[in-house]
């Protein structure tokens, strides 16, 4: 079993004075894209720097350049800044940009794709314990998945297109982890990604195109509804961004 990764870094990290404020965008920025805080809450820039052990200014350096990616929402006239509701629209055209980017990498490369050195997808799949990871860390099947895009697109030999993917990756990986806590969900997905490798290694680049066509139709008509879950969830557990901030590393 594959063990879980600290979701942030140490207290140690972020004290040492070498790129202090991009180590406090870092570990804030972490905490928002999991959307496990309530939406609307709002960001104490002094309380967030204690929990960090920092001065206020790299905490409102990050906020800043987290409001300009639109992760936080800022209030006008200066009145703070607020977590917020992930974007529906933005998501789904997050999964499309992926989806375009993949499938641009198949046509250019299949053959240069291998699955060697990652654990079999029916290993995982079977293996019903590592599915329950997803609800206190990374399960080893969105390990899976968000290394199969990596692996895909890096068969483009293109920096830039990865780039975009690792950011897809970041940004939607909050999506995949409450998707795969139901357990209808779980085979589905694992036998859609069956067929896909099936297809692409046996040569049949087109009819893998369209098994991840169908599997993007199916995510973004799910959308609505994981985001109203995890926001559901987030505010049901009503954990504050200290909290979260000052939690220890997982121990694996």
């Amino acid at each position: 079993m594959q063990k879980q990764q600290p979701l942030f870094a140490s207290h140690e990290d972020v004290t040492d004075d070498h790129d202090k404020a991009g180590q406090v965008y870092a570990r804030v920025r972490a905490v928002l894209i999991s959307y496990r805080v309530p939406s609307s809450t709002f960001l104490n820039i002094r309380t967030i720097a204690k929990a960090l052990n920092v001065s206020p200014t790299p905490v409102r350096e990050a906020l800043i350049r987290l409001a300009n990616e639109e992760l936080v929402l800022q209030a006008p006239a200066g009145r703070g800044y607020f977590s917020r509701v992930p974007s529906v629209d933005q998501l789904a055209a997050e999964y499309e940009a992926a989806y375009s980017i993949i499938c641009y990498a198949i046509r250019k490369n299949a053959r240069g794709f291998s699955l060697k050195g990652l654990r079999p997808l029916k290993e995982i799949q079977t293996d019903v314990s590592d599915f329950q990871l997803a609800a206190n860390g990374v399960s080893p099947f969105v390990v899976f998945l968000e290394t199969l895009y990596q692996r895909l697109v890096g068969i483009s030999g293109n920096a830039i297109l990865q780039a975009h993917v690792q950011h897809f990756i970041d940004r939607t990986s909050f999506i995949r982890e409450f998707d795969l806590l139901a357990p209808q969900r779980q085979h589905q997905i694992a036998d859609h990604m069956t067929q896909f490798i099936d297809l692409l290694e046996g040569g049949r680049t087109e009819e893998a195109i369209k098994n991840l066509e169908q599997q993007l139709k199916i995510k973004t008509s799910l959308l609505p509804e994981l985001v109203h879950g995890v926001m559901q969830r987030s505010a049901a557990d009503n954990k504050s961004v200290e909290a979260l901030l000052s939690e220890s590393p997982l121990k694996g």
